[in-house]
């Protein structure tokens, strides 16, 4: 799937920054993960991994910030996922294959949705991951790259690496994703 037709939607949902760092990583990355197959479009199963994957990027996007920055965005996944186009039965079969029994506790439908948003996230974010780390050369590149999203273009200078609190969260942040 080409980032044209993705970027309305992933628009809605990288906006943490008002530099637009996040939406520019979310298409750099978008192009990583469609390079590795993981952001395809053929039906609607493999749709909504994809749009899944774009949702793991947000997270890390988000999560990323709090550490480096103390900034973050809302990062509830079913706010961010009600801006997605995610085929309901498709999310489903996804995440029931994950969920199991666990579903059964859940008496209430929106309850339901957010684990299933969750757990499903949760099934892709491995690969989303290995595929940045892949794709910057490792856990240190990928936190350099994602030192840039609040919109500093020459991320990962010398006030990235100094050992500060949030520059060690954040590069822990990373080192464990």
């Amino acid at each position: 799937m080409d980032w044209d037709e993705i970027e309305p939607q992933a628009a809605r949902i990288f906006n943490i920054w008002t530099s637009e760092g996040d939406l520019h990583f979310a298409k750099e990355t978008w192009g990583h993960l469609a390079s590795a197959g993981l952001a395809d479009d053929d039906g609607p199963v493999v749709y909504t991994l994809s749009l899944l994957r774009l949702l793991v990027l947000r997270q890390i996007c988000g999560e990323f910030s709090r550490e480096k920055w103390d900034e973050g965005a809302d990062d509830d996944l079913a706010d961010c996922a009600s801006e997605l186009d995610f085929d309901q039965l498709a999310l489903g079969v996804i995440a029931g294959e994950h969920m199991k029994g666990d579903a059964l506790l859940y008496h209430d439908e929106y309850d339901l949705k957010c684990a299933a948003i969750a757990v499903a996230c949760d099934a892709v974010r491995a690969e989303v991951v290995d595929c940045l780390r892949k794709a910057y050369g490792g856990s240190g590149g990928v936190y350099a790259r994602l030192s840039r999203i609040a919109g500093d273009d020459d991320g990962g200078g010398p006030d990235d690496y100094n050992a500060t609190a949030n520059n060690l969260a954040a590069f822990n942040y990373s080192e464990d994703l």
